[in-house]
């Protein structure tokens, strides 16, 4: 019985552990950072609001801004191209090419953070 229960802290433990460390997502609640995207684009958001986008293929790196949404408390900010300040939106780890997909939550290209 001793050796039942044992076994069953140590698989919840690990488990705990293995959930705590998690992976490396686009989702933590800071926004800056390094990120490619499910079709092999990078992205690099700066604390001073600069960016960079290098598209998959291109040896060409974007420098553009990002903004935050709407008011600074949004979940979500903007990424500049080509002067237009909202060609994507980013929120909890996801990119999105309007708002009204953004608020539906579909489609979403997946981000993963370098």
């Amino acid at each position: 019985m001793a050796l039942k229960l044992f076994h069953a802290l140590l698989i919840a433990s690990l488990a705990a552990t293995v959930v705590s460390c998690g992976s490396k997502n686009a989702d933590d609640g800071k926004v800056t950072g390094k990120y490619v995207d499910e079709f092999g684009n990078k992205f690099e958001l700066r604390e001073d609001h600069t960016a960079t986008i290098q598209f998959n293929g291109q040896d060409k790196i974007n420098e553009t801004r990002w903004h935050d949404g709407e008011h600074s408390d949004t979940s979500y900010v903007t990424i500049e191209y080509n002067g237009d300040t909202t060609y994507y939106y980013m929120s909890h780890g996801k990119l999105y090419r309007s708002k009204q997909t953004m608020e539906a939550g579909s489609p979403a290209i997946e981000l993963t953070r370098e």
